[in-house]
């Protein structure tokens, strides 16, 4: 019986074969983290995504004369550096209003953001204004900076920016109030948006 041999070749065209979905991903999350699924779900869905990805990067390597050998930088680039363009690509595509609303009048309302924080807060535009009540009745009004990107995730709290704090006479104080201010997401009683984030 022959011996089975595995060598470096063999091993880095493999890689190279699920590396592209991979790294796609990769980039989508940095615009959309997503929650962490299995590792078979990982590896099923880079193979998938890396089939297209893949043909992108040898019809470049065509183009510009690199070998296709797994083991050569170049082509290990013109894989890999469109797979991260694409995954981003397609991430502000998803992110862009109109692909909403396309999508919204199929059927698929489902979000990519991974929280009802990012679906409402962080969709709104950048001058858009959110008024919080507190449990202890104080007001505060701002505009979203930053927050929980997953559900699951260890950040409770939310940032506003051009903060003002409501004063007992009925006039809001934004001298006073700084810059930015970091509010415990657990002593946030209800919402209310100068928009509405949901709209498609």
């Amino acid at each position: 019986m022959a011996d089975f041999v595995v060598n470096a070749e063999d091993v880095g065209q493999v890689v190279l074969y699920v590396a592209p979905g991979f790294f796609a991903r990769l980039a989508y999350e940095a615009r959309f983290p997503q929650r962490e699924r299995s590792s078979l779900h990982t590896v099923v869905w880079g193979i998938a995504a890396s089939l297209p990805l893949v043909a992108v990067g040898d019809g470049i390597a065509s183009l510009v004369g690199v070998a296709k050998a797994p083991t050569d930088y170049a082509y290990v680039a013109t894989l890999l550096i469109p797979a991260v363009l694409i995954g981003y690509f397609v991430a502000l595509l998803r992110a862009w209003r109109l692909i909403r609303r396309m999508l919204g009048w199929l059927g698929l309302r489902h979000q990519p953001e991974g929280s009802l924080y990012a679906q409402t807060m962080l969709a709104l535009s950048s001058d858009a204004v959110v008024t919080l009540e507190l449990l202890d009745g104080r007001r505060l009004s701002g505009t979203p900076r930053a927050g929980p990107s997953l559900a699951e995730d260890d950040v409770d709290e939310l940032v506003l920016g051009h903060p003002a704090w409501l004063k007992p006479d009925g006039s809001w104080d934004e001298e006073s109030s700084g810059e930015a201010v970091l509010i415990p997401l657990t002593q946030i009683s209800n919402v209310s948006f100068s928009e509405d984030p949901m709209v498609l």
